[in-house]
């Protein structure tokens, strides 16, 4: 009987022990020293302990911020991660280490993403895909945007001018043809002309901001 409540009482111990130190380690700024290792410069970093979560108020990616994050495991080794993004939402299913990472965008608003184009842009996105990892290096992977409503405003074309080309619908494929190297096509149907696209990303496992994007457009006026 001693000994029985002797066991008893360490496992109270032991139990107690873990939740007050699961309760008061330091996960918020842990979280943040391993993503500024990573290259990333998180905002408002948090720690939900039920159920387990962190959460990011902002985090930068190069000219766009995605923000309101939410990572939570889904499993042993997996993760999954939510936001907002250029007034849509972005989900990503991830294990760590990385080797595979699957996405789901909706309802991304391109006028609300900072990107650096020489053209004003706007439309919708939506889409999924998936990519493969070795390491830092991207081994495969493909997917799909599919693209909404777009127009472009305030267009010249030497002695001709637009306010504005309603471009239409129509869609954007990534394929991974060899390492760090996606190949990339698409096209757009509207009521002001139509666009075929067809191009490459170059990705830089060093520095993802330095990834170089081609691009040529072939467009056709109504």
């Amino acid at each position: 009987m001693k000994v029985k409540r002797a066991l008893l009482l360490i496992a109270v111990f032991l139990v107690s022990f873990t939740l007050s130190l699961y309760i008061t380690f330091p996960v918020e700024r842990i979280v943040k020293n391993l993503m500024v290792e990573k290259g990333l410069n998180p905002v408002g970093v948090g720690f939900n302990r039920f159920p387990p979560e962190i959460t990011v108020r902002e985090l930068p990616l190069s000219s766009i911020t995605l923000k309101n994050v939410v990572i939570k495991p889904v499993g042993l080794k997996e993760f999954s991660l939510s936001g907002d993004l250029c007034g849509g939402k972005v989900e990503l299913r991830f294990n760590y280490p990385v080797s595979r990472l699957n996405f789901e965008l909706s309802s991304l608003l391109i006028g609300k993403c900072s990107l650096r184009l020489p053209v004003n842009l706007s439309g919708k996105v939506n889409g999924k895909g998936f990519l493969n990892f070795r390491g830092r290096d991207i081994t495969g992977g493909k997917g799909k945007a599919d693209l909404s409503e777009v127009a472009v405003k305030n267009v010249n074309f030497g002695i001709f001018s637009f306010k504005e080309l309603r471009l239409g619908d129509g869609e954007l494929h990534y394929t991974v043809s060899s390492r760090n190297y996606l190949k990339l096509k698409g096209n757009l149907t509207g009521r002001d002309g139509d666009v075929s696209v067809r191009g490459s990303l170059s990705y830089n496992p060093k520095d993802y901001r330095s990834s170089y994007l081609n691009l040529q457009f072939s467009v056709k006026m109504k």
